[in-house]
């Protein structure tokens, strides 16, 4: 017997994530998303604390997300824990991504965007960084005035590298964050 599944069209069209092959030990790491100074010394002191059954659980999240809530000054319904960015990126998607939804990278960036994108069938346009680095951003203004349905980022993808570049991301940030009707 012969059985057919019913692949999702933008499943089957969406380009393959291909994870590097070869070996990132001592390299610079940016394209999964990694921390790449290591965690703090006190993260291997607090694990060494709990118990091997306390590790296999998964944890209670309201404490912690109170506690995070406060530390920012937020309420806690206004926090979000995930599992790693993969996740809080898919939640992204899953809350305000619909199929044809237009959705804005700069590249190159962490390739989960436009997996996520290609997988929920949004329309995928890239802007590219300048040679030096530079985050294009009067083009992505100005692409995100022509489309945007919500307008959401990664900001520590805008690099602060050289003087400047701050103000860039202040600008970013507050055209994301200034009200804006939905289409």
């Amino acid at each position: 017997m012969k059985v057919r599944l019913p692949f999702r069209a933008a499943i089957l069209q969406r380009k393959t994530f291909e994870p590097p092959g070869e070996s990132r030990s001592g390299k610079l790491r940016l394209d999964f998303n990694e921390n790449t100074t290591g965690c703090s010394r006190a993260v291997p002191r607090a694990m060494g604390k709990l118990s091997a059954q306390r590790l296999a659980m998964y944890p209670e999240y309201q404490p912690c997300t109170r506690r995070v809530a406060s530390y920012f000054g937020a309420k806690p319904d206004e926090v979000l824990l995930a599992n790693g960015g993969d996740d809080a990126l898919r939640v992204f998607f899953d809350t305000f991504v619909d199929p044809g939804t237009s959705v804005l990278i700069c590249e190159p960036t962490f390739p989960m965007y436009r997996f996520y994108a290609e997988i929920f069938a949004a329309r995928v346009s890239a802007l590219r960084y300048s040679p030096r680095m530079e985050f294009p951003l009067e083009d992505a203004l100005l692409a995100l005035r022509k489309k945007a349905k919500s307008r959401g980022s990664c900001l520590s993808r805008i690099p602060i590298t050289r003087p400047g570049r701050f103000s860039t991301k202040l600008r970013f940030v507050r055209f994301c964050w200034q009200p804006h009707k939905p289409r």
